[in-house]
């Protein structure tokens, strides 16, 4: 293992595992070994389990890196830190960092050879990935989605690995699907962004 792990004092980790994700910032690290805490605070964060196996992201500009671990626990029973333990070497990811936005248009699901359909409803999208919630259907991180995105007149239709999939306090599901568009159906979710973005802040302005 590397002694130069590549994460800095304070940068911002995602860290996805067990079809859950989670945020934390980097408080040392060393070696193979991160010590983190809840990005956002304490109140009512819940760790991963110790020894769970994650993956953890972080931006280095001007990269993104990615490396496996696996998630200790506490450094101590009275302080909020927990300690990651590296298994592999920092990679810079090949994700492309895309513009989000959208936000209650259907989508359709299908996973990959199963005759199973759901309606659902996209959080947000972007070119590389989109953010829904469902209710009808058991998704797992790792299996391949069909699914067919409507926007506006148009419907895209996509494949993708299930990057993370957990139950909302709703009692709603919600997933992440990330996906390489061909440039026609990228230019198709280009353009309704743009006129998404710009609707937005057009109400922002009759607002005031």
């Amino acid at each position: 293992m590397s002694e130069n792990v590549g994460v800095k004092v304070g940068a911002l980790l995602h860290l996805t595992g067990d079809n859950q994700e989670w945020a934390f910032r980097a408080r040392e690290a060393s070696g193979d070994a991160i010590i983190v805490v809840a990005a956002n605070g304490n109140g009512r964060f819940t760790p991963p389990l110790p020894g769970t196996e994650v993956q953890v992201c972080w931006n280095q500009p001007p990269s993104r890196y990615l490396v496996s671990a696996v998630f200790r626990g506490p450094v101590s029973p009275t302080a909020a830190q927990w300690r990651l333990k590296l298994t592999g070497e920092p990679k810079p990811s090949t994700r492309r960092s895309f513009f989000r936005g959208g936000g209650g248009e259907d989508i359709k699901l299908l996973p990959v050879g199963t005759p199973q359909q759901c309606d659902a409803r996209v959080v947000n999208l972007s070119e590389g990935g989109v953010r829904f919630r469902y209710e009808d259907l058991q998704l797992v991180a790792g299996e391949t989605i069909d699914a067919g995105i409507a926007l506006g007149d148009t419907v895209v239709a996509i494949r993708g690995p299930v990057l993370s999939a957990k139950e909302t306090a709703r009692g709603e599901y919600e997933a992440v699907v990330i996906y390489d568009l061909g440039e026609n159906e990228s230019q198709q979710v280009r353009r309704y962004l743009m006129a998404w973005e710009l609707e937005r802040r057009r109400r922002e302005r009759d607002d005031w």
